[in-house]
């Protein structure tokens, strides 16, 4: 494999590229420099140091160093609306993406009533995140503004409020910093208690149904 020329593997994908170097079926000095960066790029992105990466293609600290560099300058971006969209866009849809997974698994029947109770509270958290930061950002308009009452929610992928369920979010989001951080803390103590209460009765009625099972 040593004799492959670097054209031949411009077309290779990364993950075998690496796997070769890594078996030794393929010689680092054999890659050419875009695709020694793509190979970097994916380690450095995986956690690995820089020397640990100069040392598997067999290169100094300094060739390493400058492939980041032009690799960072590659990935770099401008401010611009357009972009902002974007990333915005991606943020919610993750955002809803999440909440629909969490929500499935609180309705899992097979799962415990402790781990549905956290979903439940997990998508919560999720939906409640979501909307600070949008409107941190200025994409919510204000609860206070009279035409706040024209922006439906229906097909944002989250469940419509209702009006009890919109004037508690804003009582939360207009708490201090502080009072926030003792609410939260106080529903995962809730949480926390009802989970080790569903574990030990879980707990009692296994030794029950085991000890009977021994008769």
């Amino acid at each position: 494999m040593d004799n492959v020329k670097p054209s031949y593997l411009c077309d290779m994908p990364v993950l075998e590229v690496l796997k070769k170097i890594k078996d030794g079926s393929l010689s680092p000095n054999m890659l050419g420099e875009s695709t020694r960066q793509a190979c970097v790029e994916v380690l450095f992105l995986e956690g690995h140091p820089r020397s640990s990466i100069a040392a598997l293609f067999k290169k100094s600290d300094r060739t390493i160093r400058r492939d980041l560099e032009k690799i960072h300058k590659r990935n770099a971006i401008e401010p611009n609306a357009e972009l902002t969209y974007k990333i915005i866009g991606e943020f919610v849809l993750k955002a809803r993406n999440q909440f629909e997974r969490l929500k499935q698994i609180s309705r899992l029947t097979e799962a415990y009533p402790d781990e549905r109770t956290r979903a439940e509270f997990l998508a919560w958290r999720v939906v409640k995140e979501c909307i600070e930061k949008l409107s941190l950002l200025g994409f919510l308009i204000g609860s206070n503004c009279p035409s706040a009452s024209n922006h439906k929610s229906e097909g944002s992928g989250f469940p419509v409020e209702t009006e009890e369920q919109r004037k508690l979010r804003d009582d939360i989001l207009n708490l201090p910093a502080m009072e926030k951080e003792k609410l939260v803390e106080k529903i995962r103590q809730d949480i926390i208690r009802v989970s080790d209460k569903i574990d030990k009765e879980t707990e009692e009625k296994e030794k029950k149904k085991n000890s009977e099972s021994k008769k």
